[in-house]
C-alpha cells in the first residue's frame, strides 16, 4: 500500500468517526434538554409539596393547640 493511498484511507476513516461524534453529540444535547425540562418540572412539583406540607401541618397545629 502507498503511502498516498493510505493517507486517503485515513482521512476517510477520521471523516466517518468525525460524523458519528458529531451526531452523537447532537443526540447528547437532544436528552440533556428533555432531561433539564423533567427536572424543572419535579422541582415544581416538590415545591408544591411543600408548601402544602406546611399548610397541613400549621393546620395540624391550630386545631391541636386549642
Amino acid at each position: 500500500m502507498k503511502i498516498d493511498q493510505h493517507r486517503k484511507l485515513v482521512l476517510q476513516h477520521l471523516e466517518f468517526i468525525k460524523e458519528r461524534v458529531d451526531d452523537n453529540a447532537a443526540k447528547l444535547d437532544r436528552i440533556n434538554g428533555r432531561v433539564r425540562k423533567n427536572e424543572k418540572e419535579l422541582s415544581f412539583m416538590k415545591g408544591i409539596g411543600s408548601v402544602i406540607t406546611m399548610i397541613f401541618g400549621f393546620i395540624m397545629y391550630i386545631i391541636k393547640g386549642d
